[in-house]
């Protein structure tokens, strides 16, 4: 995440107000908390469908 998170001074310099990602809510190692944390919101869930064979 660091590299990603350095990247963000740049591009605000640039112009750039908004950005976006995706995760997966399971995701085991705390993704959501670990975006929230860095301002990110939800916007959007997707459903997920599975189904076993």
């Amino acid at each position: 995440m660091g590299r990603r998170a350095s990247g963000v001074p740049a591009s605000w310099a640039h112009g750039v107000r908004k950005a976006s990602l995706w995760t997966l809510a399971e995701n085991p190692t705390g993704s959501v908390i670990l975006y929230g944390s860095l301002g990110y919101r939800i916007a959007e869930r997707q459903p997920r469908y599975r189904k076993s064979f």
